[in-house]
């Protein structure tokens, strides 16, 4: 008899689970939460919200079915998924917040030139990628052996962060770094080793035990470093850095489709065609691992073939 796997089982409660579940406590936290809205600053209060909005683009949503097995995609999924997406999005929309928003000053027509240009960009940034990724997991594991008192490592690892911050600048690598992402993308001015001194910090703070995303730091990464190496190519710097972001966060995550998505929902679809190719040359080059240590390879991501002979064995034996 066969078994259901626990993602087949979580797709299969459909809806109503998810009104339950999800939709009537999160609405039930932000009416808790509105009684102190009249207790922040209008322009705080934006600034805030802007920082948990910035994955909330209902398309790129489908980063939650595509994220957990790389190249298994269970499509019953995507109406719970999808229409949680946009309940999300219209509780932003509620409160006056919208998602942001790029403006790209200048988009390269698609010709032979500018995609070899950005198929190079997408190499440089599933380098990138690969620095990032095997830095976070390198201090992670690293650290806490070497310091094994937790008290002790969040006390040096905070003091390493702090020093770190007044050397390089303060409140410039720290947060999520949204002023930084904007000038980069919409001015095409970033600093030659900001890219870097955020894979650093990002991986220092996770490693010695504070919490955080890997997410927007993805972005932050992709678009300093691709707003750096795109002149070096041949393209707008404000345009390589829009492609940087969505190919680094592409890589890292190893949600392909979901990443091309949200280029559009970033940029209105501004340069989609060079982005694609971007995401998808960084995808193929980023190697089978990423931010998620949970995170399954299914399928090759360069040859038509599953990533293990497991695999194979489990969808024969669904067949049986």
């Amino acid at each position: 008899m066969y078994i259901p796997t626990q993602e087949e089982r979580y797709a299969k409660k459909g809806l109503l689970s998810l009104i339950l579940c999800v939709v009537v406590p999160s609405c039930l936290y932000l009416s808790l939460l509105s009684e102190q809205l009249n207790m922040v600053r209008g322009h705080e209060w934006e600034a805030i919200m802007k920082i948990f909005l910035a994955f909330s683009y209902p398309l790129a949503a489908l980063f939650a079915m595509m994220v957990e097995d790389v190249g298994l995609t269970f499509t019953s999924a995507f109406m719970p998924a999808f229409t949680s997406a946009l309940i999300a999005y219209g509780v932003s929309l509620f409160f006056g917040i919208a998602p942001t928003n790029f403006v790209l000053n200048s988009i390269p027509h698609l010709t032979l030139e500018t995609a070899l240009q950005t198929a190079l960009l997408g190499i440089a940034c599933a380098a990138v990628t690969r620095l990032f990724c095997w830095t976070l997991h390198t201090l992670e594991h690293g650290i806490p052996k070497r310091i094994p008192n937790p008290w002790l490592r969040a006390f040096a690892g905070g003091a390493a962060v702090v020093a770190f911050s007044y050397l390089f600048g303060v409140g410039r690598y720290n947060g999520a770094g949204m002023a930084v992402i904007a000038d980069a993308v919409e001015q095409g001015t970033a600093l030659p080793w900001d890219f870097a001194c955020k894979i650093f910090l990002t991986a220092l703070t996770l490693a010695v035990g504070f919490k955080g995303g890997e997410v927007v730091p993805s972005f932050y990464i992709g678009a300093t470093f691709g707003c750096i190496a795109g002149p070096w190519l041949g393209l707008p710097a404000g345009f390589a850095g829009a492609i940087g972001l969505v190919c680094v966060f592409c890589g890292a995550t190893n949600a392909l489709i979901p990443s091309i998505l949200l280029g559009f929902e970033l940029f209105g679809g501004q340069g989609l065609e060079l982005i694609a190719l971007g995401c998808g040359v960084c995808y193929m080059l980023s190697g089978h691992h990423g931010l998620y240590s949970s995170q399954t390879f299914v399928t090759n991501k360069l040859r038509p073939e599953y990533a293990s002979h497991k695999w194979r064995i489990k969808l024969k034996k669904k067949e049986e």
